[in-house]
């Protein structure tokens, strides 16, 4: 990267934003778009600054909106506010005839950076620990971070990554220009059936969970659209569970939660939450020089205080959309996994019926 300048110019201006971008090879701009969530019969031409315009004005009824175009023998496309190209399915999905590079950030601190390669996500990196590349072939990314100054920028650096990749440089030329732009929908999970042994077992597990969980076995039996709190408090719940994250605000949290009114005082309760995560984050980066692995469990708590944060969102609709899309930022282990499986698919289910 000769000149980070450049992306400096673009990231305080046009760029100003939570975004997703896609680099994408062996894939047509109308492959993408609809890959991503587009819809149909909402493509038109607009520029970025118009599908910005157009994803916040979408907001909460749809996803928001998605901008696709070439950029040399690549395709680009980017989500003002938008994350479905960060999900790991549909990078997989994106590159199953070539290749595809994501990057990903949003106003609550939330990134990732992902490559894949014929259908299979090789390499994961979260911009905030560049050195826990994670994946089937890590040695995809850590080449490109060594190059690149993860300690100066790392969303310079990410765009750089874009350029190094494709040959081809993102600027203003391309982001004031005409391209195809379309409404989204939140993209489902891959329905690809796994290996008979895996889906039996899978099934097994399932079965097991929600014989012990009467709550998460409820919502799955009867996903009706007035249930969207519960998977928003349930997602929540996991998010807890799996990073440790406990304490009297939490309890407060969850007390607010499942005794939901309208004059819930919910707003004072984020307002702490926000205290939180801040004192968490101090706490990351005072250890992080010694206790890395401290430091990673504490950033696993920011996390979870974000999903719990997006559970008292007043609309029930977005507080379930946006959990289930925070915990994604959140390894967890093969029970968690399932349970999340479970409140998407009842999520799925619901919105059908909104």
């Amino acid at each position: 990267m000769d000149d980070p300048q450049h992306y400096r110019s673009l990231l305080a201006g046009i760029l100003d934003q939570p975004m997703c971008l896609i680099w994408c090879a062996g894939i047509g701009v109308d492959e993408v778009l609809s890959e991503v969530g587009g819809q149909s019969h909402t493509v038109v031409r607009r520029s970025f600054r118009q599908t910005s315009e157009a994803a916040y004005d979408a907001m909460p009824q749809q996803a928001g909106a998605v901008l696709a175009g070439r950029l040399g023998d690549w395709v680009l496309a980017i989500e003002p506010n938008g994350f479905q190209g960060s999900r790991l399915n549909v990078l997989a999905n994106l590159s199953r005839d070539g290749r595809a590079l994501s990057v990903f950030w949003n106003a609550s601190g939330d990134a990732q950076i992902a490559y894949a390669e014929q259908g299979r996500v090789l390499a994961t990196v979260d911009p905030f620990d560049p050195e826990g590349v994670e994946g089937e072939e890590p040695e995809r990314l850590t080449a490109w971070i060594e190059a690149l100054p993860f300690d100066d920028d790392w969303k310079v650096a990410a765009l750089a990554m874009g350029e190094l990749l494709t040959g081809q440089r993102l600027g203003n030329d391309w982001l004031t220009a005409d391209h195809l732009s379309a409404l989204t929908v939140v993209v489902p999970d891959s329905d690809t059936p796994a290996p008979t042994d895996e889906r039996r077992e899978f099934i097994r597990m399932r079965d097991e969970l929600l014989l012990r969980e009467p709550r998460l076995a409820e919502l799955f039996a009867d996903p009706t659209p007035d249930r969207l709190r519960e998977v928003a408090i349930l997602t929540a719940e996991t998010a807890c569970a799996q990073t440790g994250l406990a304490g009297p605000l939490i309890d407060e949290a969850f007390a607010a939660l499942n005794t939901w009114r309208a004059d819930t005082p919910a707003w004072r309760i984020r307002e702490a939450l926000e205290e939180l995560q801040h004192d968490l984050l101090t706490q990351v980066s005072a250890a992080l020089p010694t206790a890395p692995v401290d430091a990673d469990g504490l950033q696993r708590q920011v996390f979870a205080a974000n999903v719990l944060l997006a559970a008292l969102n007043e609309d029930a609709f977005t507080a379930a959309m946006d959990t289930i899309w925070r915990i994604g930022m959140i390894w967890l282990d093969s029970e968690n996994n399932i349970r999340l499986s479970i409140l998407r698919h009842s999520y799925e289910e619901m919105k059908k019926r909104v």
